[in-house]
């Protein structure tokens, strides 16, 4: 006589098919949703240039006794980036003359403005200087102070 063989699965074939089937599912969630990775890779650049402009005001303070620039005001403005051209913005040129401080101003990764950077700085009552993203995307808000 010949021994029949059980049909189905075990239950380590189970839990192994089970472990497949979810490994496939989560690579395939993330093929399709490519634009979620998009805009968390921009607002990590988002922020990397605020701490980077940051960097710069705060190094020009230092070398200018303490003083921000004048410019700099209460209300939350869009930085400038062509210097002959900031009408109703704010110029930060100085921070790139001679590449003292920084290269070049960054632009926002999906500024759509002429001549803004595509983003703000105020300086607080206090003194404080804060510089923000405003276009930051899936309704992060990106802003340093210091």
């Amino acid at each position: 006589m010949k021994k029949k063989k059980p049909q189905g699965l075990t239950m380590v074939e189970l839990l192994l098919v089970t472990l497949y089937t979810v490994v496939i599912f989560t690579l395939f969630l993330v093929a399709l949703n490519p634009s979620k990775q998009l805009s968390e890779n921009r607002n990590a650049q988002r922020l990397n240039d605020i701490t980077m402009l940051m960097s710069g005001v705060y190094q020009w303070s230092i070398d200018h006794g303490g003083e921000v620039p004048k410019n700099i005001t209460e209300i939350e403005t869009e930085i400038c980036s062509n210097q002959n051209k900031c009408e109703q913005l704010i110029n930060l040129s100085m921070l790139t003359q001679n590449q003292t401080y920084l290269l070049k101003l960054p632009q926002d990764p999906l500024n759509k403005t002429s001549n803004g950077i595509g983003y703000t700085i105020k300086q607080e009552k206090t003194g404080r200087i804060t510089i923000s993203a405003p276009h930051a995307e899936r309704g992060e808000n990106i802003s340093l102070t210091q």
